[in-house]
């Protein structure tokens, strides 16, 4: 039996990581159909725009057998630990070493829930997140009533945001369930939609800057906030991977600061680097292929990321100008985009 792409969930005990797959594929119990020594339980990851079949593994450390023998096929690692029990993160320190020949572009920290008074407090455990490119989830994090209702656009948790994390991931085997510029054009308007709805509030995280700029972190709790505060003469780019020791949590707790807004002042006509503009020309012309629109939907992704790192008033702007952009490349009607524009005017 072929090793299929794989997510591999691991922890102190083993259970728990099975226990997570349980609640990924919603199954009472797993069944093993396979006769190998790492068990795979498939599961078939449908969205709206491609379908592609992976494996979930659950495995006690790396020196499991997959680790050893397939670790190519690893494209995320999510760990599990109870912040109660010290032991429970200290097994994280096991996989350092596999991580630092190994780079899957999915790592998730997983926990029932934690905060400043659990027997791991939640600052240590951002801190190693942070330090190894992981991104924090609580399956069942503490939000108040009031935090509830004043969020208009209340964020993903738990193992609803485990699957989004592995939905947004471009898994090598997917299949593309629709293609050329109609496909496109649906994908490009929900990004646009979603940028624009986004209020500055929902723009948390950390960017990374491919130019190895300076982070500058800042906590909301205690008068402190996390925030990034690149060199306004290079332009930031978000990435979905864990290479440059960034984190996002699946909580509200980081913030953007002031300090942002003079690193941020940037106008929709430099957002594009060469790449993104070399991209759109190659998809319009006529030897643009399945394997091109493949690229563009992981391509559209980070760009999507980037522009929520972007002032709130220059998001439309950033969101129109990338939908009109593409459309003009491959030959998009006129009229399908009438009302947007690529220029930098102010809205």
């Amino acid at each position: 039996m072929a090793v299929l792409p794989c997510v591999l969930f691991s922890a102190a005990d083993v259970s728990d990581a099975k226990d997570l797959i349980k609640q990924l594929l919603d199954i009472p119990e797993l069944v093993d159909n396979s006769d190998q020594d790492f068990p795979q339980y498939e599961w078939k990851v449908d969205t709206k725009y491609y379908t592609a079949q992976v494996g979930l593994c659950a495995v006690s450390d790396q020196s499991a057998n997959l680790c050893r023998e397939s670790p190519e096929s690893i494209q995320s690692l999510i760990l599990y630990f109870d912040a109660e029990e010290e032991k429970s993160f200290q097994f994280f320190d096991k996989w350092l070493p596999f991580l630092a020949e190994h780079k899957p572009e999915v790592l998730i920290a997983v926990c029932r829930h934690c905060s400043d008074f659990t027997a791991i407090p939640r600052m240590t455990i951002l801190n190693w997140c942070i330090e190894n490119g992981f991104e924090l989830v609580e399956l069942k994090p503490d939000l108040s009533d009031e935090e509830e209702e004043e969020d208009d656009f209340p964020e993903t948790v738990g193992v609803a945001r485990i699957i989004q994390a592995l939905h947004a991931h471009t898994w090598p085997n997917l299949v593309m369930k629709k293609d050329g510029p109609s496909f496109c054009q649906s994908y490009l308007s929900e990004l646009m939609a979603e940028d624009v709805a986004l209020p500055p509030s929902t723009t948390d995280g950390i960017v990374n800057n491919e130019h190895n700029q300076d982070i500058c972190l800042k906590r909301t709790s205690d008068s402190t906030t996390i925030a990034s505060c690149p060199d306004t003469s290079e332009e930031p780019t978000v990435s979905l991977r864990g290479e440059s020791n960034n984190v996002c949590t699946s909580t509200n707790n980081y913030t953007k600061t002031d300090d942002q807004s003079s690193c941020n002042q940037t106008k929709p006509d430099n957002i594009f680097c060469e790449e993104d503009l070399s991209m759109f020309a190659a998809l319009g012309s006529e030897d643009a292929d399945q394997g091109s629109f493949e690229v563009l939907f992981e391509k559209l992704q980070v760009m999507k990321e980037k522009a929520q790192y972007l002032p709130h008033n220059q998001r439309k702007q950033y969101a129109e100008k990338m939908a009109v952009s593409f459309w003009k490349a491959i030959g998009g009607d006129a009229d399908e985009i009438d009302g947007l524009s690529d220029t930098d005017e102010e809205s």
